[in-house]
């Protein structure tokens, strides 16, 4: 059995109750509670905080003193207590050693001793603790030859560092060149970054290192999907390249899918994904060369979470833009700001993890905005700092987006805008009479985070807590208004149903559990309703499993339509192949049935077939696809070129156009399928 099918089969052992889960469902109702409440609380520390490092969903703080206390997950020892656990509040770490230093890192802490010693805990997938070893830990090991060391840049899966010297050194994962050793080995101990040395300052992103040097150049090396390298390519780098010509850097940040940096003047420039308005220039195209945020502010620091950015002015004031879902910028009014907002002022450093953001005040308290389920705000509380909505209320669409922007690597392209009529069949049948209707319809097989957690198949990816937002960021730059997807587990849909901010709903709901979440359907709530939902059990891989099947209702026109979403059984064996046929049987009587009602009928999803589901689905019902192929006069099926295993069917008569299997960088980011979609136009 390879990865893929062991993962997949323990999603399933963990849906049906047979394995204990390591994430727990959230009900919808507890997701929407949750971001409902605002709170702006202070972390509750000890003694005045000296320096500050907020992590992935972890945060850390030297204390006067030189003690170390951190706060939020613990699943992999980085808060240096007890693995698997979560702190609301601050927890003494780091022991008795007096610190000068701490970084949190997506799932790990390093520190550096007033002595100049590294060392690090939590997380050793890939060997990011440096001790030469792969497995995690909340004892604090000892970096290889990890004395004389200056500063130290807790990434995802990697760590760098740089020594009194101004050697850089590197470790960790390197699959995207994030070590910058001309190769894409990884090294579980300290390793030398190629070129030249010299440096002052190093940022760890996701998948990309960035620093700065003493003859204040920037370079940045590693993943480049979003053109976070800002060298103006998006082809990944396995060493140092130079971020344009200019010699005057001060300080750089970086996170998954961009890149901002502070000129010794106060310039504040930005490059990479730039969906959420992240980059502060006025506008949603991304860029893979560095663009000027739009303010006067001099700034003397930068910090980036994922789709937002911050800086520090010289008036110790907090100007943030672009991505404020969870409240991180802080003002809880509008979702995206184009440009900077004043936040917060007596501040004297930032600091961002993944979703959140954390400000140091001048007198030494520390207060964090933003997403806080791990309780990574440090305040005591698992409340978000975010909206404080009505329970049902719909925010508005990302309405700050630059409607003159040109495309770009992350712009969707638009859909056709002239129909194009699918040829009716001779045995189609007439829909029930109702106002004409349009809406986007797609399927989307969205990654189990059983794939991509520490020591799975597909380990590589960003965790399922990041694809979550990306997700509903396609879902929603895509426009789609009725979308099928597979392979969720609760929590991965209750985090993407958070992330869409009401405006999207789901059947099954999280709080059924993974068995019903592993294929669902969602809608945008201002679009449609759900008139009834129910259930169609199928087999798939070792039982039965449920498949949504919902009536939905259009708003605007009060259109109803049944919606079947799948997800059969994978591999090409054939035990497998004989569970596709049999919940495909039950699939399409179903569909006979429904069509004979009269209603409009969509049936969508991941078949995992190719030809065989395609044919069956056309010779077998009067469903018809925008994706091509035909039944011949003859009743030959004549399938179309280059299908996938997921597929859009719908009633004959449907008016498809615009059909595409897209990989934007946020789909292919989010997951290893093609997302598929069209337009349908009801008469």
């Amino acid at each position: 059995m390879n990865k893929r099918a062991a993962a997949m089969l323990m999603s399933l052992l963990v849906a049906l109750g047979l394995l204990v889960a390591v994430e727990s469902a959230s009900s919808g109702a507890d997701v929407q509670t949750r971001i409902t409440v605002a709170q702006k609380h202070r972390v509750v520390v000890s003694a005045p905080v000296r320096q500050l490092s907020a992590g992935g969903q972890h945060g850390c703080a030297v204390l006067t003193g030189g003690r170390l206390s951190c706060w939020g997950d613990g699943a992999y020892g980085q808060l240096n207590g007890p693995r698997g656990s979560a702190r609301t509040t601050p927890v003494a770490a780091g022991g008795t050693t007096t610190w000068s230093q701490v970084s949190a890192g997506g799932s790990h802490t390093c520190g550096v001793s007033t002595t100049h010693r590294l060392r690090c805990w939590g997380l050793n997938h890939f060997g990011a603790l440096g001790n030469g070893k792969t497995k995690a830990t909340s004892s604090r090991v000892k970096v290889k030859k990890g004395k004389h060391y200056a500063s130290v840049a807790a990434g995802w899966y990697q760590t760098c560092a740089i020594r009194l010297d101004h050697k850089m050194r590197c470790w960790g994962d390197n699959r995207a060149g994030e070590l910058g050793t001309g190769n894409t080995k990884r090294y579980a101990k300290p390793h030398a970054v190629k070129g030249s040395q010299g440096w002052s300052q190093v940022a760890a992103g996701g998948w990309n290192t960035c620093g700065v040097k003493l003859d204040g150049s920037l370079w940045c090396w590693g993943g480049n999907q979003w053109g976070q390298l800002g060298n103006g390519s998006y082809t990944s780098a396995n060493h140092p390249v130079r971020v344009g010509v200019r010699s005057d850097w001060a300080q750089v940040a970086a996170t998954w899918s961009h890149t901002c940096a502070v000129t010794r003047t106060g310039e504040v420039w930005c490059w990479g994904n730039n969906n959420e308005s992240q980059l502060g220039n006025g506008g949603r195209t991304s860029s893979a060369l560095p663009v000027r945020v739009a303010t006067t502010a001099r700034a003397r620091q930068v910090a980036v979470g994922e789709g937002t950015s911050c800086l520090l002015d010289t008036a110790s004031r907090v100007l943030c833009w672009g991505y404020n879902g969870y409240g991180q910028i802080g003002d809880r009014s509008t979702l995206v700001h184009t440009a900077p907002v004043v936040r917060s002022t007596g501040v004297a450093a930032i600091s961002a993890g993944w979703l959140y953001t954390c400000d140091l005040k001048t007198g030494g308290s520390v207060t964090c905005y933003g997403d806080n389920e791990a309780g990574q705000l440090g305040n005591g509380t698992v409340t978000d700092t975010a909206y404080p909505l009505a329970p049902g209320a719909v925010i508005g669409a990302r309405a700050d987006a630059d409607p003159t922007a040109a495309p770009s690597t992350s712009t969707p392209p638009t859909v056709a805008p002239s129909p194009v009529p699918t040829a009716p069949n001779p045995t189609s049948y007439t829909m029930a009479p109702g106002a004409p209707t349009d809406f986007e319809l797609g399927t989307f097989n969205i990654l189990g985070n059983q794939h991509t957690t520490p020591g799975t198949d597909e380990d590589y990816r960003a965790p399922a807590r990041i694809r979550a937002e990306w997700t509903a960021q396609a879902i929603d730059y895509l426009g789609l208004d009725v979308v099928a997807t597979q392979e969720a587990q609760a929590q991965q849909l209750a985090w993407i149903l958070k992330a869409s901010h009401g405006q999207l709903a789901s059947y099954a709901t999280p709080d059924k559990g993974s068995r019903w979440t592993e294929a669902a359907l969602l809608w945008r709530t201002s679009a449609f309703t759900a008139v009834q939902t129910k259930q169609l059990w199928t087999p798939y891989i070792a039982t039965l499993m449920p498949r949504p099947l919902v009536l939905l209702q259009n708003r605007a026109t009060g259109r109803q339509m049944w919606v079947l979403a799948i997800h059969n059984a994978p591999w090409s064996t054939k035990a497998q192949q004989k569970k596709r046929n049999k919940a495909m049987a039950i699939q399409v009587a179903k569909v006979q049935k429904l069509t004979a009602k009269g209603y409009p009928v969509f049936y969508i999803g991941d078949f995992n077939e190719k030809t065989k589901a395609f044919c069956t689905v056309l010779t077998k019902t009067s469903l018809r696809t925008p994706e091509g192929g035909k039944i011949g006069r003859n009743g030959v099926c004549k399938p179309p070129h280059d299908q996938r295993l997921d597929h859009l069917f719908g009633s004959n008569g449907t008016v498809w156009s615009g059909y595409e299997k897209t990989r934007t960088p946020l789909v292919a980011n989010a997951t290893d399928h093609f997302l598929q979609r069209a337009h349908v136009h009801l008469p």
